[in-house]
């Protein structure tokens, strides 16, 4: 950043900022630093092969369908462990299904960009993915 650029960034700041009195008109939160709310990019990003990306809407369905078998498991492991002796051949099935789904996800998270909390950029370097 060159010191001019500095020391009109600085100058827009600090004498348009308070001599306006108001953020509304303000210069320091302007569109060239901040997005309005609820802009959308219109640049599509692009990732690495085999990296999904945690806003496709694909992803997205398969979140959902994992809220709705987290909310089955809630729901029905309390009444098969109160008050089934033994658990029928279907709903062992069922159950075995449903717990393929999660492993599925685990192995799927290794394959999912995350945000990165200082630039959110979207990070989709395999090795950064697997630390976190």
């Amino acid at each position: 950043m060159s010191l001019s650029c500095t020391k009109n960034f600085f100058k827009r700041f600090w004498i348009d900022e308070f001599q306006m009195g108001s953020y509304a008109h303000s210069s320091f939160l302007s569109n060239d630093l901040l997005p309005s709310l609820g802009a959308r990019i219109s640049q599509e990003t692009t990732l690495r092969r085999y990296i999904i990306s945690p806003f496709g809407p694909r992803y997205r369905a398969w979140e959902m369908l994992l809220v709705v078998l987290v909310i089955y498991s809630a729901w029905i492991c309390p009444f098969e462990f109160a008050f089934l002796p033994y658990k029928p051949d279907t709903l062992f099935i069922i159950d075995n299904i449903v717990n393929g789904f999660f492993a599925i996800d685990i192995l799927l998270t290794f394959f999912v960009a995350y945000l990165d909390t200082h630039s959110y950029l979207l990070i989709d370097d395999p090795k950064k993915i697997a630390i976190r």
